[in-house]
């Protein structure tokens, strides 16, 4: 399934089975469970050797989130997909998104659901994977997550980027004429509660998401996205953390008898087909023949 997936034949298909028996024996996911997250990956457009290189990371922050490989693998196309991102960006949104989970009130597949709402309209708006996600967090923080989060983000970002909004001209009226988000955070703190008409005017979904950033603050964002900066090896760091238990050494103990099991029969698999079909072609051959009754 994964080469008609992928389009991957004879050396990149190799590859592709390689890889998942590989993480299959030495992981605590099964060679089937690395296959699944392959596929994604492949679903997602990557081709053999893409799929392959990214592996690994989603499967840091699968062990580091305790999802699935497959989901893990989504959430990671998904973001990256978001944000205008290439693939040898992986292990940096892998690292990024365990990190914003461990930050804030939320978890890695809320966060990633966040960053596929808001991510396009943030790429637009020039804010960095670090700025959204560390943004996402203040929300999260305060009870805003997942899909909500992210599309309040979406609508406050769209309505200062539209000159014509209301949400501009209440901004305009109080002397803030910048579409950036942390500057437009910043004016509002210093107006003070003269910032009430602008906020009230992003409307009743944007309007609350944006009350509460004003809450934490332009600093207290920033302590998030400092924070998020600082992200490489989060994933490793917190996938290890997961796994050193009992739990994660029988999930391993798990995996490692799959492959085993899977290194003794699947060799015999293949030669035990061609003796079933020549078996059903002896019957067929006697029942054309007229010397089975039916």
């Amino acid at each position: 399934r994964i080469g008609a997936v992928t389009g991957a034949t004879g050396e990149e298909l190799d590859k592709l089975r390689a890889a998942a028996e590989e993480m299959g024996a030495t992981t605590q996911f099964t060679a089937t469970e690395a296959a699944n997250g392959l596929e994604i990956l492949g679903r997602a457009g990557l081709d053999a050797t893409e799929s392959v290189e990214t592996l690994p990371s989603v499967l840091q922050l699968a062990q580091a989130s305790g999802m699935q490989l497959a989901e893990a693998a989504g959430v990671v196309t998904d973001s990256l997909g978001a944000m205008g991102q290439g693939v040898q960006e992986a292990g940096r949104f892998a690292d990024l998104l365990a990190q914003g989970a461990r930050l804030a009130n939320t978890d890695v597949q809320k966060l990633g659901q966040a960053l596929s709402q808001a991510g396009v309209q943030a790429a637009q708006m020039g804010l960095s994977a670090e700025e959204t996600v560390g943004v996402l967090d203040a929300l999260a923080n305060a009870g805003i997550r997942g899909e909500r989060a992210g599309t309040a983000l979406r609508n406050i970002l769209s309505q200062l980027q539209d000159p014509a909004s209301k949400a501009r001209r209440e901004l305009a009226e109080l002397g803030i004429e910048t579409s950036d988000l942390t500057e437009v955070i910043g004016g509002l703190e210093q107006a003070g509660p003269a910032a009430q008409s602008a906020v009230l005017a992003f409307g009743r979904e944007a309007g609350p998401a944006l009350r509460t950033l004003l809450d934490q603050g332009r600093s207290g964002i920033a302590e998030y996205v400092t924070a998020l900066n600082d992200a490489e090896g989060a994933a490793q760091t917190m996938a290890d953390e997961a796994t050193d238990n009992l739990t994660g050494a029988l999930a391993g103990l798990g995996s490692a008898w799959d492959a085993l099991r899977r290194k003794l029969v699947d060799p015999l698999i293949e030669p035990i087909q061609r003796q079933v079909e020549a078996l059903s072609g002896q019957l067929r051959s006697l029942a054309q023949g007229g010397s089975l009754e039916a």
